[in-house]
């Protein structure tokens, strides 16, 4: 079995063996059967299993192989009774639930089509490799019949007598591992087989044929702990219990944890509190006004208005929409932009944002799309935007900002708004390029602003600073959540926030106590404290969210000088904020790699398959959020909203059907609840047939030293996916791609090290402050990335010229001047430096093994395609070749000058 774990994994080619083989009771093989067994095995899946532990550390070596007896329940010893009266042996019914698990948890966002799984079976020391189809949508009794016929396998020719047993044993065991020093390793990774040396598995369950009530897990203790492989149990056994209960039930319905008898909902969140908390955004203002009239609501540069100011100034915008259901918002960052924000509410209307940093024709479209009534923007807006007919523009600087506090005319009656009635559209990527409006009702951000009000030390006197982009719905987050305490709201120009040296400073002399910002801005305000050597003097609290908190050596550095603490938060746009993680006080606990956390009150987070099932805690699955916090759906898209947006039948559960949302993103749940975030469900991606984690590659990135930010993303070569690492340098580092390169494969195993490594003055971002993700996997590569590498320090300035690798002289060696021309031929290229990155010029897995071959062939000496990838230069694969020729009395280097003499 084999997974992708954050750590390496040992090499166990000495674990023991589970049994012995017995070379009296299995004679050798013939040709015949072993030739049967490779066409058996050939073009058989990956090697899967139940996922690996993380940080698992290396047991004694006499607690490598330990054991988990169990007892099975009555009920599922009398259904496997039933089963074998009914002429179905106890171990094929065995056999197909530990299929039927396996395939379950090996891909669970995939498995929604006809897949495989080999194991292995087997009696007396015995094991024969079991492969055949699994269907989801096949009942268990199907599998379990089909699973009759495993002895009929060339196995039968190698132990017959063992065949004979496997047909009628009570008991005998079944297992999952990679075969060791056997002659089908290079066609099946995932069967266990006979074979002359070790036979390591990774997971052994056996039945004892005379107590039929007891069973056994051996397992692997290099892969899992005692509590995985106590979850692996309890998991094989819930399967097996409903599967004898009901025969009929698909593979991919059957549970793999036991049914809730009610969602888990938080004591805090009970229904006699919901007076507390039940109310709309602009309500909890209002209710904070009236406690706290005389306090700073909002400060910007050159003013402030106290919460009574903002109040009066509010009811007299909200007089001027009058009543509509959507109302537009555009304009820079500015009092009468907040003070016209909190007046849409205040209208009864729900606001849409409109960014003026995006393109036109997408602006036009969120207007259209919205159905807004009214648009509020500056003076002539209505000339740079297409507005639809019927719209009423209100101009923004015109919103009555300086009203006194207490109003000169009585305000417009307006209808009382519920926390069911709209509160914002927030528009989001397409998955089509065209842009969807999230339709966000109340009472979700009520649930969120009464847990934030009770979680956060923040209060009176506090500063929260409004730095989102107000069309990101982290700005409601700041807003509210600052209001809904008695604290102020802080403005900032566009021209400070987008300076992280100004930015540092700004901070401590406003005296900002709290800060909600993504984690490039994190990482940003980072590096220029350290560059500057001043921190913020005033911060306490840190909120980061909208993208994944990688924990680089800049960030702890930041909060170790600051003191402040730092909170995790995650939640997709249609549910706002669902779960939440705060980091420990010494930033040095840190994990590069923090979980996202509990959910929070109201929030119920699952990790289910892509039938909607759970998956016990380890297993990756994609995150579903149900409860409160779910928006209305897609604004005017019932097609999407039904896609995304899912009516869950918990028939069998006892439970009533509920909604729930399928964020796309995917996690596991670890044992003590918390979520582990690993990215998109679209951005999981195999290499050479391991799975990646772009969370893992970027943490590595980022802790190499010399890097002020940096990012992973994929992007399709010509015969698999790549990994390309992007990195901005620190001020005065120097990090050529190769070096980089270089130090990534020392901590990284090969398949993770990204493919290209690509030096930038700047990331590119979103309007919201996110990375743009999308235009970095779209943007072609450099063909040299060495001379776009002096490209970017000369555009930095003189901070010191690139490096160059001295480890191999290439205009002596006959090495380098070799590989240049080998690798220009496989690349169908006139020429390419000794110094270039092959690699960015197109070479991938197919070119090197092509080359590896040939180098194997003239050297007579075997050449691993590793080598290359781990050296993705001429000069480097030459070092190489140098240090090898020292053992060889310089032969390696003649037959190199050999072939340059004999091809001039």
């Amino acid at each position: 079995m084999t997974t992708t774990p954050s750590r390496a994994t040992p090499s166990r080619t000495s674990a023991p063996r589970t049994a012995p083989l017995d070379p009296a009771a299995a004679p050798p093989a013939s040709v015949t059967a072993r030739t049967a067994l490779l066409d058996r095995l050939r073009g058989a899946p990956p090697a899967t299993g139940w996922p690996a532990d993380r940080g698992l550390p290396d047991p004694p070596l006499e607690q490598r192989r330990p054991r988990l007896e169990f007892e099975i329940p009555g009920d599922l010893a009398d259904g496997l009774a039933a089963a074998r009266e009914q002429g179905v042996p106890v171990l094929a019914t065995l056999a197909a639930g530990l299929r039927a698990l396996l395939y379950r948890v090996a891909s669970p966002w995939e498995n929604t089509g006809v897949g495989e799984v080999v194991v292995g079976a087997g009696a007396d020391g015995h094991w024969a490799p079991l492969r055949s189809p699994l269907d989801p949508d096949s009942a268990f009794s199907d599998t379990a019949f089909s699973d009759l016929g495993f002895a009929d396998l060339a196995f039968a020719d190698l132990a017959s007598r063992a065949a004979g047993e496997l047909r009628d044993a009570a008991g005998g065991e079944f297992a999952i591992g990679e075969p060791v020093g056997t002659a089908v390793e290079d066609c099946c990774r995932a069967a266990v087989l006979l074979g002359d040396g070790e036979l390591p598995l990774d997971l052994v369950f056996a039945l004892d044929p005379e107590h039929d009530r007891r069973g056994s897990l051996t397992y692997d203790g290099l892969r899992y702990g005692p509590d995985t492989a106590g979850r692996i149990v309890a998991g094989y056994l819930e399967l097996l219990r409903a599967a004898v209960l009901d025969p009929r039930t698909p593979i991919g319905l059957l549970p793999l944890v036991p049914a809730p008898t009610a969602p888990a909902t938080p004591a805090s969140a009970s229904a006699s509190a919901a007076d507390a908390w039940d109310i709309t955004a602009h309500g909890l203002f209002d209710r904070t006004a009236a406690r706290y009239p005389d306090a700073p609501a909002l400060r910007w540069d050159g003013g402030e208005m106290t919460y009574a100011e903002l109040k009066a100034a509010a009811d007299r915008c909200a007089d001027r929409i009058g009543t509509a259901r959507v109302v537009a918002l555009s304009g820079p960052r500015c009092p009468e932009l907040i003070v016209a924000l909190l007046a849409i509410l205040k209208s009864g209307a729900g606001y849409v944002p409109l960014d003026a940093a995006y393109p036109r024709e997408r602006l036009d479209h969120m207007l259209a799309d919205s159905g807004a009534e009214v648009l509020i923007g500056p003076a002539g807006i209505d000339g740079t935007l297409t507005v639809p007919e019927g719209v009423r523009v209100i101009d923004l600087y015109g919103m009555p900002v300086d009203a006194p506090a207490v109003p000169a005319l009585p305000a417009t009656p307006r209808a009382a708004s519920t926390t069911a009635d709209l509160c914002y559209v927030i528009y989001t990527s397409g998955s089509t390029g065209v842009p969807k409006g999230v339709a966000m009702p109340h009472r979700p951000l009520a649930a969120l602003l009464d847990w934030q009000s009770r979680h956060s030390e923040a209060g009176p006197g506090w500063n929260t600073l409004q730095f989102a982009a107000f069309s990101f719905d982290g700005a409601f987050q700041e807003m509210f959540a600052t209001w809904g305490t008695g604290g102020t709201l802080v403005l900032i120009t566009d021209d400070v926030r987008r300076d992280p040296d100004r930015l540092v400073d700004w901070l401590s002399e406003r005296s900002v106590h709290r800060l909600v910002l993504p984690f490039v801005a994190l990482q940003q305000l980072a590096e220029a404290s350290s560059r500057l050597g001043r921190y913020p003097s005033a911060l306490r609290e840190v909120i980061t969210a909208g993208e994944q908190l990688l924990v680089s050596p800049l960030v702890r550095e930041f909060f170790r000088h600051t003191g402040a603490s730092l909170e995790n938060q995650y939640g997709p746009s249609e549910t706002h904020v669902v779960t939440a993680e705060r980091l420990p006080a010494d930033p040095a606990d840190w994990p590069e790699l923090p979980a996202i956390g509990h959910p929070i009150d109201r929030s119920v987070v699952e990790i289910l398959d892509a039938r909607l099932q759970p998956l016990p805690d380890g297993v990756p699955g994609e995150i579903c959020v149900s409860g409160v916090p779910l928006a209305d759906g897609y604004l005017g898209r019932p097609d999407l909203t039904a896609e995304r947006f899912v009516v869950r039948d918990r028939a069998g559960t006892g439970a009533a059907p509920d909604r729930l949302y399928r964020t796309g993103d995917f996690g596991t749940r670890l044992p003590d609840g918390r979520i582990h975030y690993f990215g998109r469900r679209d951005g999981q991606i195999k290499v050479r047939g391991f799975r990646v984690e772009l969370g893992e590659v970027e943490a590595q990135v980022l802790a190499q030293e010399g890097l002020a930010d940096a990012v992973v993303v994929v992007r399709d070569g010509a015969t698999e996916k790549q990994l390309v690492a992007y990195y901005r340098l620190a001020e005065g580092h120097d990090v050529p791609p190769r070096t980089l390169r270089a130090e990534l494969a020392r901590t990284l195993p090969g398949y993770m090290v990204p493919f290209a490594c690509v030096a930038v003055t700047a990331l590119p971002l979103t309007p919201s402050g996110k990375v743009d993700r999308l235009t970095l996997a779209g943007r072609p590569l450099p063909q040299d990335l060495d001379a776009a590498y002096e490209a970017v320090l000369r555009e930095r300035g003189p901070a010191g010229a690139a490096s160059t690798d001295a480890s191999v002289d290439a205009s002596a060696s006959p090495f380098a001047e070799l590989l240049v021309e080998l690798w220009a031929d496989a690349l169908a290229r006139d020429t390419i430096g000794v110094h270039t990155d092959l690699f960015a010029l197109g070479a991938e897995s197919v070119t090197a093994m092509k080359v590896a071959s040939q180098l194997t062939e003239v050297f007579r000496l075997t050449v691993p395609p590793s080598m290359l990838f781990d050296r993705p230069t001429a000069a480097g694969q030459a070092a190489w070749f140098t240090a090898r020729d020292a053992a060889n009395d310089g032969r390696l280097a003649g037959i190199a000058r050999l072939l340059l003499a004999y091809e001039a």
